[in-house]
Parts: structure tokens; C-alpha cells; sequence
């Protein structure tokens, strides 16, 4: 087979895993959306209640999904090894009991999260409604992390399409849900943030009942034996994806915490350009799906390599993912670029704005590469099942990096929100460079191994 000819079947693998992926990881944050936006047509008091809650309490929730999520890896190697199916079945059993361990920590976080809001500002009615909201939410908890579970499961048995599925009825239950709830419609009281609390608790558990039901009845699936009685816990595999799990959750908080700092600080500059740097960020955050749900692909291609002992062709898998990342994220960059008027106009029609966010948007172009760039690395490492060197350099990428020469460009130099994107972009281009430096060597060294 022609270089050509490989690169294309392999793109074409990548593509068929990642899509599916990428349309479920867009549903599930329509799902956020909708929570604003339905919120915030109930009242302000509502809206600032459930995002001031998600602010708190998203670096816990992500590091939980990421701690939960490196059994994709551990599973995509099994398959490829030719493992038998009861193990990787096992895997995805603890993997789960994690996650459920995990979330009785998650409750006990929303408990006391309301607590930090005076720090912020947040009035006393506005703290009643969080409570209100984190109380019912969190019920929902447990049931976010067994899907997350059979997410990872599906994802490293080349099968995706199931969680895509299953994400369109909890997102179908989201909005049914928050139409029911929030403004009170079918008999129902009209419980504003408390009744977007419920609604996710609801789309979480339908999601888990959903692909419970999937995984017990389809037989092909069943031969995995997820559901066995006889299950013993394994101290080996417990370890095995905390050691993988943990510095990738570590690392994903890094990003979300530099990320809402970014936030905070651009409030400094003003209403509007803190309103521009939303609409600029919130673009960037769309498109990123992509490449994150690419980034999942190639972590099960390389996985599937890996444990067949194919360490060239798992190289190759990551060569391709880079390029397939970064065919798309060019096309982004351009289209932010060139329609950043345009795009600035969808959010809104305030003339000031509109030209703070389309100048924004243009970082937002550049920031496209740079950022999908550092997710098809990690989605590589990942799927070598090497996470603590990539935390190490994301550490230093986005806060010794990003975030000081942002501060540094934006407040003593005085670039303002200009130079804070400039320091983003630069800390996610170091990232960019020093996981593909680490892809080099980890591939380097499996190749090594097998001659």
C-alpha cells in the first residue's frame, strides 16, 4: 500500500470513530446551552445561580470524567491484543466503580460549594437558588458517571455510535425537561434554577438507563459481560487506570482552571470586552469538539496498535491524526478570520461589541491551531497509556507559560485583552510542541523494544 493510499485508510479510521464522538460531545454541551439560555429567560437570578454553580464545580466533574475516561485506552489495547472479552468487560466494570466512588465526593462537593459564593459577589437569593440547584443536580451525579464509564467502553471498542445515540435522548430529555420544570408547564410548579437541577439529573439517569439497556440486550455486546456476578475486584486494574487516570484528570483541570481565570481577568478590562472575549471564546470552544472527539479516535487507533505489538503503525496512527487535526482546525482558523464580523453578529447587534468580538475572534482563528494541536498530542500519549509527562508539560504550558505572559502582555505592557489571548496562544503552542516532542520519544522507544 502507497504512503498515500495508508494515510487516507487511516484518516478514514480516524474519521469513522471520531464522528460519532464529536456529534455526542456537541449534544452534550447544547445541554449546557440550553440550560442558559433557558434560564435566563426565566429570570437573572436563575441564570447567575446555575453558572456561578458550574464555575465551581466543573474542575471536579472534569477530573472526574478524565480519571474515568483512561479505561478507553486500556480497553482499546486489550482488543487489540486479542484479550478475551470478559476483560475487557472487567475493565469497564471498574472503571465504573471509580466513577461511583468519585461521585459520592462530587455530592459532598455541591454541598458546600454555595459556601465560596460570597466570595464572588454573589447576593444571598442568588446562594438559595445555587443550593437549590447543586442539591438536585447532584443526584444526577452518579448516573453522569456510569455513562461516562460505557462512553469509554464503546469509544475503545470502535463502536461510538452507540453513546452518539443515546446522547440525542438526553438531550431530547434536557429540553423537554427544562421546559417542564423551570417555567412550569404540565401540571408542574415552576421551579426556575431548582427545576434545571432536576432536569439534569434526569437526562443523566435516562442516558445511563439507556445505554444499560443497550449494552444488556445487544448481543454482540453482551459477549463483553459487563454485567457478571462473579466479579472480584482487581487491585492490578484498579491501580492501572488511577495511574493512567489521575494525571489526566490533573491535566484537564489545568486547562479548565486556566480557562475560567481567563475569564475572571477579562473582567478587568470592562464589561464589553469581557462580553467580546465570551463570544470569542465560546466560538473556540464549539469548534474545539472536533478535534477533542478526533482526539478520542486516535487514542482507540493507537491503542489497537499498541496492543498488537504494531508499534510503527501506531506512530503512523498519530502522524495522521495530526494531520487530519490540523486539516480541520485550518479550516476553522479561516473561517473565523473571515467571518468574524458575521459571527460576532449571530450573539449581537450592539455595533461596540460586534467589533471587540470580531477583533477577538481573529485570535480565536490562531488559537484554533494551536489548541487543536495540543489535543491530537494528548489523544496520542493517551493512547500509549502515558499521561504524567503530558500533565507535567501542560502544567507548565498553560500557567508557567499561557497565563504569566498573558498577565504580563495584557497588564504591564498594557495589550489588554489582546495580549492575554497572545499568552494563550503561546502557552497552548508549547504544549503543542512538547507533547508532540513526548509522542517522539514514547514511539521512538516502542519501536526500539520490538527490534
Amino acid at each position: 500500500m502507497t504512503l498515500i493510499k495508508r494515510l487516507f485508510a487511516e484518516s478514514g479510521s480516524i474519521l469513522k470513530i471520531g464522528i460519532p464522538i464529536t456529534i455526542a460531545q456537541l449534544l452534550n454541551i447544547s445541554m449546557s446551552f440550553v440550560d442558559t439560555v433557558m434560564t435566563g429567560n426565566y429570570n437573572a437570578e436563575a441564570l447567575a445561580a446555575v453558572s456561578g454553580s458550574h464555575h465551581l464545580i466543573i474542575p471536579f466533574e472534569v477530573f472526574g470524567v478524565a480519571v474515568i475516561g483512561a479505561a478507553q485506552a486500556i480497553t482499546a489495547q486489550f482488543v487489540g491484543s486479542g484479550k478475551a472479552k470478559q476483560e475487557i468487560g472487567k475493565v469497564t466494570i471498574h472503571s465504573i466503580l471509580i466513577g461511583l466512588i468519585f461521585s459520592i465526593f462530587l455530592i459532598l462537593i455541591t454541598r458546600i460549594a454555595p459556601l465560596f459564593l460570597p466570595f464572588f459577589g454573589f447576593e444571598a437569593s442568588v446562594i438559595s437558588l445555587a443550593a437549590d440547584y447543586l442539591f438536585a443536580f447532584s443526584w444526577g451525579l452518579p448516573a453522569t458517571m456510569i455513562f461516562i464509564g460505557f462512553a469509554g467502553f464503546y469509544a475503545g471498542i470502535s463502536k461510538p455510535i452507540m453513546t452518539m445515540l443515546i446522547s440525542i435522548i438526553m438531550l431530547s430529555v434536557n429540553v423537554i425537561g427544562n421546559y417542564t420544570l423551570i417555567f412550569g408547564h404540565f401540571g408542574f410548579p415552576a421551579l426556575g434554577a431548582e427545576g434545571a437541577g432536576w432536569t439534569s439529573t434526569l437526562a443523566a439517569w435516562s442516558g445511563t438507563i439507556g445505554i444499560i439497556a443497550i449494552s444488556f440486550f445487544h448481543k454482540e455486546i453482551k459477549q463483553f459481560n459487563p454485567f457478571t456476578l462473579s466479579f472480584r475486584p482487581n487491585k492490578r486494574l484498579f491501580k492501572q487506570i488511577l495511574r493512567i487516570g489521575i494525571p489526566s484528570g490533573f491535566s484537564s483541570v489545568f486547562e479548565v482552571s486556566m480557562f475560567a481565570v481567563f475569564s475572571l481577568l477579562m473582567g478587568r478590562f470592562g464589561v464589553e470586552v469581557l462580553a467580546g472575549s465570551q463570544i470569542a471564546l465560546n466560538c473556540a470552544s464549539i469548534l474545539f469538539m472536533v478535534p477533542l472527539g478526533l482526539s478520542f479516535a486516535i487514542t482507540t487507533n493507537i491503542g489497537m496498535y499498541i496492543g498488537q505489538n504494531k508499534f510503527r503503525e501506531a506512530r503512523f496512527a498519530g502522524i495522521c491524526g495530526y494531520v487530519v487535526n490540523i486539516i480541520f482546525n485550518i479550516g476553522s482558523a479561516v473561517m473565523l478570520i473571515i467571518f468574524s464580523r458575521e459571527i460576532a453578529g449571530v450573539y449581537t447587534n450592539d455595533p461596540q461589541l460586534i467589533s471587540i468580538a470580531s477583533a477577538l475572534l481573529l485570535f480565536a482563528g490562531i488559537f484554533q491551531l494551536s489548541d487543536g494541536a495540543q489535543v491530537a498530542g494528548i489523544g496520542i500519549l493517551r493512547g500509549y497509556k502515558d499521561t504524567k509527562i503530558p500533565m507535567i508539560s501542560n502544567l507548565i504550558s498553560y500557567w508557567g507559560v499561557g497565563m504569566s505572559l498573558g498577565y504580563f502582555l495584557g497588564f504591564y505592557l498594557g495589550y489588554q485583552a489582546k495580549g492575554m489571548w497572545i499568552g494563550i496562544i503561546i502557552g497552548l503552542s508549547v504544549a503543542a510542541v512538547l507533547h508532540g516532542l513526548r509522542f517522539k520519544i514514547v514511539s521512538d522507544r516502542k519501536i526500539r523494544s520490538a527490534e
